[in-house]
């Protein structure tokens, strides 16, 4: 029962000596951990006023003692961890009336009574994710058969100048086709009608490009051209 001090000059130090009382009987507190499913590897942090277990952290079967408690009301809360729900906190070594259960708060107060030896489990369970139901679409009509129109869409012949283009006398005293009227038809007649067509130019003889007398020069006009200097049709107008 002694203890030994090198005190230095200047060294001002007091010493305190603690009795405790043998006769007393101290009690103790445990915190054990249960998760189900059984076995996770989630860590559960607490927090309580018990002395000796002021902060600790449990796992799945994992516990903490503190001993040598004197009687008196001690909480011990568990921290909220997301995606888990505390469903149970089972206190044994004392009488029911010495436990207030919180599960709202995730807490439990324990009344200790000299000589106890209580012990505090805390269940929690992991949440299960709610499937979302995909709603089902309902059949939707089948229309019935519409008839589809005739494309009025102009073919577009292409417009790649051929090389070495043919040059094809127009018919004395028939002009249909010579959109410059140079005497002949050949693919600048054509192209003519196409710039036209664009905007690009303003025909000074939209007659003569009128092959298929239609009463209007357009593409179409230019691709009959096209087809009669390459030999495919007989003769203008169309």
């Amino acid at each position: 029962n002694s203890v030994l001090i090198e005190l230095e000059a200047v060294d001002d130090v007091e010493c305190t000596f603690t009795n405790i009382d043998v006769d007393i009987t101290t009690s103790s507190i445990t915190i054990s951990k249960e998760t189900d499913p059984a076995g996770s590897l989630q860590e559960f942090e607490f927090e309580s006023d018990v002395p000796g277990l002021d902060d600790f952290d449990l796992f799945d079967d994992e516990s903490d003692e503190a001993t040598s408690l004197a009687e008196g009301t001690y909480v011990i809360t568990e921290q909220q961890v997301p995606g888990w729900n505390l469903i149970e906190i089972d206190c044994t070594g004392t009488a029911s009336t010495n436990i207030d259960v919180d599960l709202a708060d995730n807490r439990v107060t324990v009344d200790l009574q000299e000589g106890e030896d209580v012990e505090c489990s805390f269940t929690n369970e992991q949440k299960v994710a709610t499937a979302t139901a995909t709603p089902v679409p309902t059949d939707t009509p089948v229309p019935t058969n519409t008839p589809v129109p005739t494309s009025t869409n102009t073919p577009v012949p292409p417009t790649n100048t051929p090389t070495n283009t043919p040059v094809i006398p127009a018919t004395p005293g028939n002009t249909i086709g010579d959109v410059n009227k140079n005497g002949v038809v050949n693919a600048i007649d054509a192209q003519l009608i196409k710039q036209a067509e664009a905007g690009f130019i303003t025909l000074a003889n939209p007659k003569n490009a009128d092959v298929n007398l239609d009463g209007t020069v357009n593409i179409m006009d230019a691709f009959l051209i096209q087809q009669f200097v390459a030999g495919l049709i007989p003769s203008l107008p169309v």
